[in-house]
C-alpha cells in the first residue's frame, strides 16, 4: 500500500517500490544482454547457463584463473565470528517470492529466481494457475527457467493429461524453438522416457509433443 490511513501518500513506500522496479528492470536488460553475447559464443550448455546466472544475480562471470584463487582462500576467513553473521542473518528480511501473483514475464522470472528449490517453485507453479502462466510464457520465457519448469513437472506425479497441458504450454511459449535447444540433455531424457512410458488415451498426439521437446 502506497497511502496512509488518512489517504496521503507515503513517500517512502514510494521510493522502496521505485528502487525496486528499477532494480529488477536493470537485472531485466542484464540478462537479456548477457542471452545475447553468450547464445553464441558459449561452448555448452553449462557455460551458457552459468553466464546467465551471474546475470541475474548481477554478477560479473569470473576467469578460470579468478576462479582457481577462490579455491585457496583468504587467510583468516575462518577467524571472523559467528556473532557478526548471526546478527547479519537477523537484520535480513526473508521475503517469500512462492505467493507472489505475477502479472508480467519480468515478475515471473524474477519471484521465479528467487524460489531457489522443487518444492518452492512447485508451489509458485500452482498459485500461478496454468491459465495465468499460459498467457506470460506466450509473451516471453527464459531459456533457463524452460528447462527448470520441465524439471520440476517431472518431479511431481501428474497425470498424464496434466502434464500434457503444462508441456504445450510451454512449446507455445515465446522462442521456444531456440530456448528448446538450450534444456539440459539429462532433463530432455527424462522427459522424453516419461512421454514414452505409456500409450494411452491421455496423450492424444504423443508423437507430436515428442518432436516439439526432441530437437
Amino acid at each position: 500500500m502506497l497511502f496512509e490511513e488518512d489517504g496521503s501518500l507515503c513517500v517512502e513506500r514510494l521510493e522502496k517500490e521505485l528502487s525496486g522496479a528499477i532494480f529488477e528492470d536493470k537485472r531485466y536488460h542484464n540478462v537479456d544482454e548477457m542471452k545475447k553475447r553468450s547464445v553464441l559464443t558459449c561452448k555448452d550448455y553449462d557455460e551458457f547457463k552459468n553466464k546467465v546466472a551471474c546475470a541475474q544475480d548481477m554478477l560479473k562471470p569470473v576467469t578460470s584463473a579468478e576462479l582457481a584463487d577462490l579455491g585457496r582462500g583468504v587467510p583468516g576467513w575462518r577467524k571472523k565470528k559467528k556473532k557478526k553473521t548471526v546478527a547479519l542473518k537477523a537484520r535480513t528480511l526473508v521475503v517469500e517470492p512462492c505467493d507472489a501473483v505475477a502479472q508480467t514475464p519480468l515478475d515471473f522470472e524474477r519471484d521465479w529466481r528467487r524460489c531457489r528449490d522443487t518444492p518452492h517453485r512447485r508451489r509458485y507453479l500452482k498459485v500461478q494457475g496454468l491459465d495465468r502462466l499460459r498467457a506470460i510464457w506466450a509473451n516471453e520465457l527464459d531459456a533457463t527457467a524452460l528447462g527448470e519448469i520441465i524439471e520440476v513437472l517431472l518431479s511431481g506425479e501428474e497425470e498424464e493429461l496434466v502434464l500434457e497441458e503444462w508441456l504445450r504450454a510451454l512449446a507455445d511459449s515465446d522462442r521456444f524453438d531456440l530456448n528448446r535447444s538450450f534444456i539440459d540433455a539429462t532433463v530432455r531424457r527424462n522427459l522424453l522416457a516419461r512421454l514414452g512410458e505409456r500409450k494411452s488415451s491421455f496423450f492424444q498426439d504423443e508423437e507430436d509433443l515428442r518432436f516439439k521437446f526432441e530437437y
